[in-house]
């Protein structure tokens, strides 16, 4: 009986680490701010040696002068875009915008990704 309990126990942990780890994989919302995952930046084939920016919609998703996302230990943050449509973007060496690729990283029928416009873009809404 003591093994079992033991073995349950065990269990019950790996699922919780496991739902704690899984948690780090999506985009969340912090506030008004959204935060991506450094892997999601980085599968999607941003450089994370250069700037990433946060592209959007307001702004008619030109890159210069967009918000340029912080990075917060694993996390990237798109400051005050809760609820916007958004694409991080690096400039590659010729000037030219790179786009995350984020058909790379997510499935496209995820409830944060919008697919209304020209291409995916993240879309992460206030939780109230």
């Amino acid at each position: 009986m003591k093994k079992l309990f033991v073995f349950c126990s065990m269990l019950a942990l790996v699922a919780l680490a496991g739902m704690a780890f899984a948690q780090e994989l999506y985009p969340r919302v912090d506030g008004n701010d959204i935060l991506i995952p450094v892997y999601a930046a980085q599968k999607g084939g941003l450089d994370l040696e250069l700037p990433i920016y946060a592209a959007h919609d307001v702004n008619g998703w030109s890159v210069s002068g967009v918000s340029l996302m912080l990075r917060e230990g694993e996390m990237l943050r798109a400051r005050g875009l809760a609820g916007q449509r958004f694409h991080p973007v690096n400039l590659g060496a010729d000037g030219k915008p790179v786009w995350l690729k984020i058909e790379n990283v997510y499935p496209l029928e995820s409830k944060f990704i919008d697919n209304s416009g020209s291409g995916p873009c993240f879309l992460v809404f206030l939780v109230k």
